[in-house]
């Protein structure tokens, strides 16, 4: 098992040594104020960017904090547990598995690698840099030359596979400037515009009928924006249409998300029928998410972005399996949308992840995939976004 410990620890620097070169990790210092600036987070080498602090303008009734809260010490423990854990489940030509059949195992490689990416691995730097470069030649290995789809077209959601790891390429080659990796991502960002209907956002087509929805568009507005990030030419007019569908789904009184209409509830399956839609707001991370990142913190809706995040706030993670009332894939976007606002929103959101996170996490370093979607990810799936929420902590 490969090994990192810290070498010095303080608020807004994390050092750490392994089988490798030193690895710095540079992290903002989270303040519990409502009042702190949104924070449009760096990534590997990336400037933290801030912008004016906020009014509040909705009245919350947030959701209990947990008061026994996991240390940092405990949380980065967890956190390097769950790195050990994806490196030592990576099969040997370079993918994670979904379990549930190769179509899925794009999207969930694709998250993998950005968990390790948000801990500081990159091809070049970071104790696991050999499972990236693994990974990426997989993910490589499977774009079609022709169109740029990474992936095949064996289920009826495939661009959500397409969509991640495109972000994690994006993501990857913006750390490194592999030329490899530049021309993968050029043509899987081609895909992407492909995909948009016109004028608005995306879902599950190639090319596009006029269907949206916002769990895709979430996903391929991060890949352009990642895309636009590492200097690859992008459509700004896709960007502009995301938005146009994420202000379209909104709902003006209560500051909902909509996964495919104003307001809606995030999307269930015949699988999944059981878990209550309503424990979660997936699609309102999701939006807050897209705006910031998108717009940026002086051109959006700042009104509208405090009313997301305190519709969150009365849905902080929780650990509670017997209620149904996991949803890692909501504390994935949650943990960067929250991240973003900063002050007392991600003060209150990073305690009650932690909370939740750290104690469940099982000894072999993995997280069960329990969950809405965890019958569609796996072991991996669910691992690889709870890993990235706690790189995102620390």
């Amino acid at each position: 098992m490969k090994q990192a410990f810290i070498l010095s620890l303080s608020l807004s620097t994390v050092v750490f040594a392994c089988q490798g070169p030193t690895v710095v990790v540079v992290r903002p210092p989270v303040e519990p104020s409502e009042e702190e600036p949104i924070v449009e987070l760096a990534k590997v080498a990336r400037p933290t960017k801030t912008s004016e602090p906020l009014p509040v303008v909705i009245a919350a009734e947030p959701a209990p904090v947990p008061q026994d809260v996991p240390s940092d010490a405990e949380a980065r423990a967890a956190l390097d547990r769950g790195l050990a854990w994806l490196a030592e489940s990576q099969h040997e030509d370079g993918y994670w598995s979904s379990e549930s059949g190769v179509h899925r195992d794009v999207g969930v490689t694709g998250l993998a690698l950005l968990a390790l990416f948000e801990a500081g691995n990159t091809i070049n730097t970071g104790c696991y840099r050999d499972e990236v470069a693994l990974g990426l030649k997989w993910l490589r290995a499977q774009q079609d030359p022709e169109t740029g789809l990474i992936g095949e077209r064996r289920a009826h959601d495939f661009l959500y596979g397409h969509g991640i790891a495109t972000l994690a390429v994006c993501e990857h080659y913006g750390a490194s400037r592999s030329p490899l990796l530049e021309r993968t991502a050029e043509a899987a960002i081609q895909l992407v515009l492909t995909a948009r209907n016109p004028y608005s956002a995306w879902r599950y087509d190639v090319p596009p009928i006029g269907d949206n929805d916002t769990s895709v568009t979430g996903w391929m507005l991060a890949a352009l924006v990642a895309a636009r990030e590492a200097g690859i030419e992008i459509d700004e007019a896709a960007l502009d249409g995301g938005i146009d569908w994420i202000d379209e789904v909104t709902d003006p009184r209560t500051g909902r998300v909509g996964y495919d209409s104003m307001g809606s509830l995030s999307s269930r399956t015949p699988q999944n029928q059981t878990y209550p839609r309503e424990k979660g707001e997936a699609m309102t991370a999701v939006g807050l998410a897209s705006r910031i990142d998108v717009q940026g913190a002086q051109q959006a809706d700042r009104a509208v972005l405090h009313q997301h995040a305190g519709l969150m706030r009365r849905r902080l993670p929780v650990w509670d399996p017997a209620a149904l009332g996991v949803d890692m894939y909501y504390w994935f976007h949650g943990t960067r949308a929250m991240k973003r606002m900063g002050g007392g929103y991600w003060q209150a959101w990073r305690d009650a992840l932690l909370a939740a996170s750290v104690p469940s996490q099982r000894e072999d370093g993995s997280w069960d995939p329990i969950g809405p979607w965890g019958y569609s990810g796996g072991r991996s799936y669910a691992t690889a976004l709870v890993t990235a929420c706690l790189a995102e902590c620390l």
